[in-house]
């Protein structure tokens, strides 16, 4: 199982971070791959606290 890091969700959901493009293409081949994909309640918690936060 490959679980997602807080890091690499903000960096794919934020086009102006330097990892953007990478980071979108990491999790494009994870989910597209024949393993499964996990993101882990915390996780999910700091990536709504970081994006949200102005």
């Amino acid at each position: 199982m490959i679980a997602v890091d807080t890091n690499l969700l903000v960096y794919a959901h934020r086009p102006e971070t330097p990892f953007h493009e990478r980071a979108q293409d990491v999790l494009t081949a994870a989910v597209g791959g024949t393993e499964p994909v996990s993101v882990p309640r915390p996780c999910v918690h700091e990536f709504l606290a970081v994006v949200s936060n102005p």
